[in-house]
């Protein structure tokens, strides 16, 4: 099972891209994995995700997390209504 997260880019905060990258850290991604555009949007797929491994997450801000994750949900819906 992959994961994919994306960041509308147009009307993103510095705090909410650092929260994405950290995101997808936490995921799994790893450093020479690919990033892609698509209309204005950051889209990142994480092919085989951290399962069951305890990840370090002492870095991790858990709003900045939040608010990725809120925005990553509100993305999906928006795609889905069109």
């Amino acid at each position: 099972m992959s994961l994919e997260f994306t960041l509308d880019l147009n009307n993103c905060s510095y705090r909410q891209l650092s929260a994405f990258v950290r995101a997808l850290e936490v995921a799994g991604m790893k450093g020479h994995d690919h990033l892609t555009l698509n209309e204005g949007r950051l889209v990142a797929t994480v092919t085989e995700p951290t399962v069951g491994e305890k990840a370090s997450t002492s870095f991790i801000d858990p709003v900045s997390v939040g608010d990725a994750t809120l925005n990553t949900i509100i993305d999906a819906l928006r795609n889905k209504l069109t």
